[in-house]
């Protein structure tokens, strides 16, 4: 990652020790899903915001810091046993691999119809997948952004909140309340409302205390943030979507 970071600036640096700190800092930044960027405007520059090799990268790392440790090393022990994976990973890395796709494409879809003719308008088609992809991915786990944060519409960062809230996987480097909680939380409702008594994931019943577990999480979530968005109107004199956003960004 160091060296595809190393390769890819299309900045110029006063030297090329700089140049290798820059690489390092940012590759450990995006793995550990940190956000930290040591340019003034995170990745939203001219030169960052739609370069390819420096969005994939970051992209990768970040994917990988938030499925969560126990979740790599069992893909790697897999692959190593050259087992078929459908069959053999177990139901919590299932889970995270198929919710993570699923929010990562959503996001991603979400974003691009959203601000097609917006943010997104000075740029090309391919590069409006690109930004859009890496909004969706960086939004959810880490804090970088290609694009400028406070000219996106509401529905968009009413979009950007859920994801934040969801976050990343147990056993990573990311917060939220993860997304093994939000795969319960859903798969219970829709179990529910079709007449189901028992819940069911890739054919294994899921407990009623894990279910439960669930609920709870997400009900001391969300009135950690109302009560401190309710403090936060009180005494900052900011636009109640704003206060909102930081919030649960933090």
């Amino acid at each position: 990652a160091v060296i595809v970071y190393y390769i890819s600036w299309d900045i110029e640096f006063t030297s090329q020790g700089e140049r290798f700190l820059f690489s390092v800092f940012h590759a450990i930044s995006a793995f550990c899903n940190a956000g930290f960027s040591l340019f003034t405007n995170s990745l939203a520059d001219a030169q960052n915001a739609t370069n390819w090799p420096i969005n994939i990268i970051t992209m990768v790392l970040i994917v990988l810091g938030g499925l969560g440790f126990t979740v790599v090393w069992e893909l790697i022990q897999h692959r190593k046993k050259q087992k078929i994976w459908r069959r053999h990973l177990s139901i919590h890395t299932r889970v995270v691999l198929v919710t993570t796709g699923i929010l990562v494409v959503a996001g991603a879809g979400l974003i691009l119809v959203l601000e097609w003719d917006k943010t997104l308008s000075g740029y090309s088609i391919s590069d409006k997948f690109l930004l859009s992809l890496f909004q969706s991915i960086t939004t959810r786990t880490a804090g970088f952004n290609t694009l400028d944060i406070g000219v996106l519409g509401i529905p968009a960062l009413l979009g950007m909140l859920i994801l934040m809230l969801i976050g990343g996987s147990p056993a990573s480097t990311a917060g939220g309340i993860k997304t093994t909680t939000f795969a319960v939380l859903v798969r219970s409702m829709t179990m529910t409302i079709r007449g189901y008594s028992r819940m069911e994931v890739f054919k294994r019943t899921i407990p009623s205390s894990v279910i439960f577990r669930a609920m709870t999480v997400i009900l001391l979530a969300v009135s950690c943030i109302s009560i401190s968005t309710i403090l936060l109107t009180i005494v900052e004199d900011h636009a109640f979507v704003d206060l909102l956003f930081e919030e649960v960004s933090a």
